[in-house]
C-alpha cells in the first residue's frame, strides 16, 4: 500500500459560521453564514471531494455556503485548467520581482502614480538637493 492511502485529513470544524458582512458587496449586516472547517491537513482525495461538493476555501479556511436565499450575493466559483493557463506579461514582471525579492532581499522601488513625482526623482532633477540648498542661502 503506498503512503497517499494512509494519510488522513486532519481538520478542526468550526459548524455554522456567520460573517459581519459579505465578501462580495461589503455589506455590514450579517449575510453572509457558511458551514467551515481549518484543514490543518487535508489529502488530495479529500479536497477534491470537497469542491465537487460545493465547498470553497480561502487559505486553511474550507467552508459551505448556505443556500442562496441565506445570502445577499451569489457566490461565482472560479476554476483555472492549469494545464491551458498562461500568464500574461503582467503577471510574469510580478513573478520576477518577487522571484527577486527571494534572492536578494531588495524591495523594488514602488511604480509612479501619474502626477506624482516621488522625492528621489526629485533630488535628481534638482542635482541631488545641493541646487535648493545653495538658492535658500543665497536668498538669506
Amino acid at each position: 500500500m503506498s503512503s497517499s492511502h494512509t494519510q488522513k485529513s486532519i481538520i478542526e470544524y468550526h459548524g455554522e459560521y456567520s460573517k459581519t458582512r459579505c465578501g462580495y458587496c461589503k455589506n455590514s449586516a450579517s449575510t453572509s453564514i457558511s458551514t467551515g472547517f481549518v484543514a490543518h491537513v487535508l489529502t488530495v482525495f479529500d479536497y477534491e471531494r470537497c469542491i465537487n461538493n460545493g465547498w470553497r476555501r480561502s487559505g486553511r479556511w474550507v467552508y459551505h455556503p448556505t443556500p442562496i436565499e441565506s445570502n445577499c450575493c451569489v457566490l461565482c466559483t472560479i476554476r483555472l485548467n492549469v494545464e491551458r493557463f498562461e500568464k500574461t506579461s503582467k503577471q510574469k514582471r510580478v513573478e520576477r520581482k518577487f522571484e527577486r525579492y527571494l534572492e536578494t532581499g531588495e524591495v523594488p522601488m514602488p511604480m509612479p502614480i501619474r502626477g506624482v513625482v516621488h522625492e528621489s526623482e526629485k533630488r535628481k532633477k534638482d542635482g541631488g538637493g545641493e541646487k535648493e540648498e545653495e538658492e535658500e542661502k543665497e536668498e538669506k
